[in-house]
């Protein structure tokens, strides 16, 4: 559950933030202080995680990362964090969109207690051996209509669509316990990437009330639905930039190191044609095959009404122009009921960079991943100090 007050007497908090993905774990020190942006003191390398089936393997990993920022602590005289928070990659969680229907004898008032009544009793499905991470009511609709504040208001009927994500227990325990074991007096949170990737959206686009995102990891696309301002459903598929990286490396005989900086180059218009075809060329194949797995899951969530035009891309600058070509070429007209494609826009690093603070390490070694969820703790503690 989230916080009601994250900032004590001491306006200024330190807290580390760690994401554990299905092939590297990273983590960052970041201070909040109340009526100013999140600062990123410092990120660390970020460690291989070799095979992420294994929990032996992800527990060393994410041991040995904790065991740097713990030392990095005492090396540069901050204090203990507050808070240890952990965002989670697609691999390590399920999420879905529950729909939950209760009808009354005769119309009922609807409250806060009711909702997380029926919410409860969704969270229960999860078992015993899941634990829950994210949650949240996506929408509420009474006598068959969606209604933005149903509180206070009266129905015979009410049907509620409920978002949660949870974690196999043994794994997040083992998660908790690693945690604890670099630093034990610091309060332990746990979330779901693609749910904080939301929040980012939600507010730096709080015009936007209907869309979809793509959130592209190393690793992992997610697919996000949102409508009216709500986050509607999530699907994820093991396609990410490191397929590009190392078709593009293949294609001309170079190490990957090489191969991202071509892509980034690539993103800025900075290669030449040859280079630029070549490029290309490398990923037709990945093209193909991450296009059609996108449009199968555009096409199950149309399954009820149409789909949002907008889309938005977050990941690396370079990877993300590649990415929305790929997009340009999808035949969705019928997803949309739209004659025009989705209208793409991509939402690249030094956007994300503004709302934060870095120091020059953070700044030399600037992460996605960790960049948007230093800004989404401030926001799920209703701290917004952007």
């Amino acid at each position: 559950m989230w916080f009601s007050s994250f900032f004590r007497k001491d306006t200024r908090e330190l807290v580390a933030l760690v994401d554990i993905g299905p092939s590297s774990c990273g983590g960052a020190i970041v201070r909040y202080e109340e009526g100013k942006r999140p600062h990123i003191l410092w990120i660390g390398e970020r460690v291989e995680i070799k095979n992420s089936s294994s929990r032996d393997t992800v527990y060393k990993a994410t041991a040995n990362l904790l065991e740097e920022m713990s030392a990095e602590c005492r090396i540069r005289g901050f204090s203990t964090p507050t808070h240890v928070s952990c965002a989670l990659s697609p691999t390590f969680y399920s999420g879905k969109t529950e729909c939950v229907q209760k009808r009354f004898d005769s119309p009922q008032e609807i409250t806060q207690k009711l909702l997380d009544t029926l919410a409860r009793d969704v969270i229960q499905e999860a078992g015993k051996d899941f634990v829950l991470i994210d949650e949240q009511i996506t929408r509420v609709r009474l006598n068959g209509y969606t209604m933005k504040s149903p509180l206070g208001k009266k129905a015979a009927q009410i049907d509620l669509d409920f978002y949660w994500s949870a974690a196999p227990r043994t794994f997040v325990d083992m998660v908790r316990a690693c945690i604890h074991s670099a630093f034990p007096r610091s309060t332990i949170e746990l979330h779901t990437f693609s749910f904080l990737s939301f929040i980012i959206l939600r507010d730096i686009l709080h015009e936007e009330v209907e869309f979809i995102s793509l959130t592209i990891s190393p690793d992992t696309t997610t697919v996000s639905l949102v409508r009216a301002g709500r986050l509607i459903s999530i699907f994820s598929y093991p396609f990410g930039q490191r397929m590009l990286v190392s078709l593009v490396a293949e294609e001309l005989r170079t190490i990957p190191e090489e191969s991202e900086v071509i892509l980034r180059l690539y993103g800025e218009n900075k290669v030449t044609d040859d280079i630029r075809a070549r490029v290309r060329r490398a990923c037709i194949p990945a093209e193909t095959q991450w296009r059609k797995r996108l449009l199968e899951i555009l096409e199950a969530a149309s399954f009820q009404s149409s789909l949002p035009q907008k889309l938005f891309i977050l990941g690396e600058a370079g990877q993300m122009a590649l990415f929305k070509e790929f997009i340009s070429g999808l035949d969705a007209a019928h997803l949309t009921l739209r004659t025009q494609p989705f209208s793409c826009q991509t939402i690249p690093l030094p956007v994300l960079a503004a709302y934060v603070d870095e120091s020059p390490n953070a700044l030399a070694k600037r992460d996605l991943f960790l960049l948007l969820e230093s800004i989404a703790f401030s926001r799920i503690h209703a701290k917004k100090n952007i």
